[in-house]
């Protein structure tokens, strides 16, 4: 299997993704992590991936302006670095993987934490010339952080 380089991504406010994140399974927390079939899914996922973290912070940051819900980003660098935002109302607390949440809008029928299978790139986010599609990756990820606040 050919092992893919990183995307870069803007540190805004994360970190690049490590490169062990797209290889294989953490099995000591269950959390599955995205594989590559070949260089053209990763080549469309390094075009995505900078876009989708843009809009995915932006949107929780929107949905929290209109919420009751309190949210505070913490770094993690477990089973990865990143950053997870920690939502809080009253005594409840959840926790969201804002890596998971961009796979999430950067893939196709992406289950949070449990894909085991190569993953599939929703080419919805990609105009045909091959350019990120701003409208349709902003309804994406709109919808996906709409359910999440839907669901709290």
């Amino acid at each position: 299997m050919t092992i893919y380089h990183t995307p870069r991504l803007l540190p805004l406010p994360l970190s690049p993704l490590p490169s062990s994140l797209f290889h294989h399974k953490h099995t000591e927390n269950h959390i599955m992590q995205p594989k590559f079939k070949n260089q053209l899914t990763w080549s469309q996922a390094e075009l995505l991936m900078q876009p989708i973290l843009i809009r995915v912070i932006d949107n929780l940051r929107q949905s929290l302006e209109t919420s009751s819900w309190k949210g505070t980003y913490q770094e993690i660098q477990h089973p990865y670095p990143g950053y997870q935002l920690s939502l809080t109302k009253d005594e409840e607390v959840v926790n969201l993987d804002i890596w998971q949440l961009c796979f999430q809008v950067c893939f196709l029928n992406y289950q949070y934490g449990l894909t085991e299978d190569y993953i599939e790139i929703d080419t919805n986010l990609i105009t045909a010339k091959g350019e990120v599609n701003w409208t349709n990756l902003e309804t994406k990820t709109k919808q996906i952080i709409q359910d999440i606040f839907n669901d709290l």
